[in-house]
């Protein structure tokens, strides 16, 4: 798990890794600090899981808006008509 509390805060940490890059050998990581609950935390986590990085292997934690919105975008991928994304 990505989530974790900080060291002598009371806030919480995320650290999403997605692997290495392939040409510079770097990790290629996303850190958000200073969230207030771990709930939200998770729900970020996941968000940032299938949005960011395309995994959706979290989809368990994601709430009906964050599964709206990566339909949306798929559709807008697809090119879509307006009328049928909106629907």
């Amino acid at each position: 798990m990505s989530v974790t509390k900080e060291k002598g805060k009371d806030t919480w940490k995320l650290d999403i890794s997605k692997g290495y890059n392939a040409v510079t050998g770097k990790r290629n990581r996303f850190i958000k600090r200073n969230i207030k609950t771990r709930k939200e935390a998770l729900e970020l986590e996941s968000y940032y899981r299938m949005t960011k990085y395309g995994d959706y292997s979290t989809i368990k934690g994601a709430s009906l808006d964050i599964l709206y919105e990566i339909m949306k975008d798929e559709d807008k991928k697809k090119q879509r008509k307006e009328s049928y994304i909106s629907s």
